[in-house]
């Protein structure tokens, strides 16, 4: 509402404020003005009622009696009155009417008209891209809402629809994938075959019409260019006298051209020369004919071999099953089928092997279990029939994860599950067990799985661990500790590095905290406990050694890698500098490193890094000799025998690290 006017004097004129009549002639109080508006007094005075905006002519006057009060110009509110008239009038005539009014449709019927759905069609006009935004009309309940003109509907639709074949069109001197094809004479799946080969260009990202999506185009220049090459590249003379081409080698030995490349890198194949390519920029690789007859009769002979005798690949199986590929990765994936694993080719290439015998059980299974189906479960799903549970409910009778009933199940550990399918009409199935034999094995297990004191020692505890493969191996504890493990189930948990794998207490919802951790009741990771003479299983107390981050990298092992290269030496701190011809030895604490010098003996680098490591890091520093250099030496002769482990790594006259000095 508009600001009333405050005023002290009245409105015949100055004084003392005083009205002779009240109120004035021609105004009425906010009472009377409700009552002549039709609407209650708490309506008139609050801010949400619409007509009070309009009221602008109200003036604040002081009342005979002293007080202040509003009072409102009869002509403003018999005109606010008959406008309120009107507009009923106009809802009321609105009512009978048809709408959305003859050659309109509402929203929906936009949205049907255009074959789209109405968010789609809320997202064009909100972007403009439709160009026609409605208009605005009086629906019957009084309130105006958006309808579309039929005829300007159909204009903006071929509008639009003319604008996105513009944006669709390549721009000048350019041609989209099918445009390239023709452009080759070939067909499109051959254009990205050349692309991913690499004889083509990648193209160009354009924008075309509908939601921000994306075509690429190829520039009609680069295309001339690239069928110059290929023209240049088929009329290629023969390699030298004993070579053969880089594609041609991959035709020859059924393998990609990159392969190769890897094959190089891994030494299995000799490098090739690089030579150029007659009427052309580029180059290309080729390699000696007796090379790839070398390699093409070494795959030969291990594809004769391959798969190993019990063992059958992906398309075997899926054979053998009597379904398709597709459906055999399905099973794998909902563990219908396990016991697969992933091998290299003789081609370097991987693929996924799988046991005859697994195999067989779930061909025997597709007939034992033609009729054992899943039960509905009363809430819309489906549950195990009466007597079975699944994967989830086996692992909870075992106290573990389900990751590791699967592990027991593929190492052959359970061997009493069975398939049950969905009822007809039903895609899928699930894996369940009986529970009768699973409260046996659980009995089993429990049998073998609870602590025991030692017999030689009765200090020491034994505590048996659950997820054995083939022979049972237990961890040791001191006899005090037994209380902080009892009514606990204990896993094996291997890791990549030789010392890194851990006793885990057994959880189903796959948490793995390790014994060691109980033990000493240590959280988080700022700690690392480590096992003083290496041994995993052995948690007494006098075994464990609490270290920092800081003490546990200086007590790490050698890194075999760095960058995905191997070390150039088998030293810790120890690498060899190819340009001085030196081995080179340095120590980092806290992200400083030390360089220690440069030595003609890979041993005397060695030892050079233990005494730096003696005094940095104390009784947490890994050493290279902990025990001496002969009886390192003496272990890698063991490892290799009939090799010199000691010059594998040396310099041309190296001398032995008493006698080396650094450089």
């Amino acid at each position: 509402m508009a600001e009333i006017e405050k005023t002290n004097v009245g409105l015949d004129g100055p004084g003392s404020g005083m009205s002779a009549a009240w109120p004035p002639e021609g105004w009425v109080t906010g009472d009377d003005a409700a009552r002549m508006l039709g609407v209650s007094i708490e309506t008139f005075r609050t801010g949400k009622w619409r007509w009070r905006t309009r009221l602008r002519s109200a003036r604040c006057i002081r009342r005979p009696d002293g007080r202040r009060s509003n009072i409102y110009p009869v002509e403003e509110i018999e005109r606010i009155r008959a406008e309120r008239a009107a507009m009923a009038a106009e809802r009321e005539a609105n009512r009978h009417a048809p709408f959305p009014p003859p050659g309109f449709v509402d929203r929906g019927g936009a949205a049907a008209l255009l074959g789209i759905g109405m968010s789609t069609l809320n997202v064009w006009i909100r972007e403009g891209r439709l160009g026609y935004a409605g208009t605005l009309a009086m629906g019957p309940n009084g309130v105006q809402c958006r309808v579309y003109a039929i005829e300007e509907l159909a204009r903006a639709r071929q509008a639009m629809t003319a604008a996105d074949a513009a944006r669709r069109t390549p721009p000048e001197g350019f041609v989209d994938h099918d445009g390239a094809a023709r452009f080759f004479g070939v067909h499109p799946v051959t254009v990205t075959k050349w692309q991913r080969e690499g004889g083509l260009g990648r193209g160009t990202w354009m924008d075309v019409a509908g939601g921000g999506k994306r075509r690429k185009v190829f520039a009609v220049a680069e295309l001339e260019c690239a069928r110059k090459q290929m023209r240049a590249a088929a009329s290629r003379p023969t390699a030298p006298e004993g070579y053969v081409e880089l594609h041609e080698a991959a035709r020859v030995l059924g393998v990609h051209p990159g392969t190769l490349r890897q094959w190089e890198c891994q030494g299995r194949l000799t490098k090739g020369r690089v030579v150029p390519i007659p009427g052309t920029s580029a180059r290309t690789k080729v390699y000696r004919g007796e090379e790839l007859r070398r390699l093409r009769e070494e795959i030969r002979i291990a594809a004769a071999k391959f798969p190993p005798a019990g063992w059958i690949d992906l398309k075997e199986a899926a054979r053998r099953a009597q379904v398709s590929a597709g459906v055999w990765k399905r099973w794998c994936q909902a563990g219908r089928v396990t016991g697969g694993r992933w091998v290299t080719k003789p081609t370097g290439g991987r693929c996924k092997l799988f046991d005859v015998e697994e195999v067989g059980r779930v061909v025997e299974e597709l007939g034992r279990d033609h009729s054992f189906f899943m039960e509905p479960d009363g809430q819309g799903g489906w549950r195990p029939p009466a007597g079975y549970v699944d994967r989830g409910g086996a692992a909870r009778m075992f106290g573990v994860a389900e990751r590791t009933m699967v592990s027991w199940q593929t190492e052959g550990r359970i061997t009493c599950g069975r398939w049950a399918r969905m009822p007809v009409g039903e895609s899928g199935g699930r894996r369940v067990y009986p529970v009768e034999e699973l409260c046996r094995l659980v009995g089993e297990f429990d049998k073998v799985g609870r602590p025991y004191p030692d017999a030689d020692d009765p200090g020491i505890v034994r505590v048996p661990i659950m997820s054995w493969s083939k022979t049972r191996f237990e961890a040791i504890i001191d006899s005090g500790d037994l209380p902080l493990i009892e009514g606990k189930r204990w896993n094996w948990m291997p890791r990549s590095d030789e010392d890194g794998a851990v006793v885990v207490l057994s959880a189903p919802a796959g948490g793995q905290t390790p014994l060691r951790r109980i033990i000493l009741g240590l959280r988080g990771p700022l700690w690392r406990i480590s096992h003083r003479n290496g041994d995993p299983l052995d948690c007494r107390r006098a075994n464990l050694i609490v270290r920092n981050v800081t003490e546990q990298l200086a007590h790490s092992r050698k890194r075999k890698t760095v960058a995905g290269r191997p070390c150039t030496s088998r030293f810790k701190g120890v690498s060899w500098l190819e340009k001085r011809g030196k081995w080179c030895a340095r120590i980092s604490k806290e992200g400083v490193t030390r360089r220690l010098g440069n030595f003609d003996d890979e041993l005397a680098a060695a030892e050079a890094y233990d005494e730096a490591a003696r005094d940095l890091f104390g009784e947490h520093a890994r050493l290279n000799f902990p025990d001496g250099v002969d009886a390192r030496l003496e272990r890698e002769a063991e490892l290799l025998p009939g090799e010199n482990r000691s010059a594998t790594h040396a310099a041309p006259g190296a001398a032995r690290p008493a006698d080396a000095r650094a450089a």
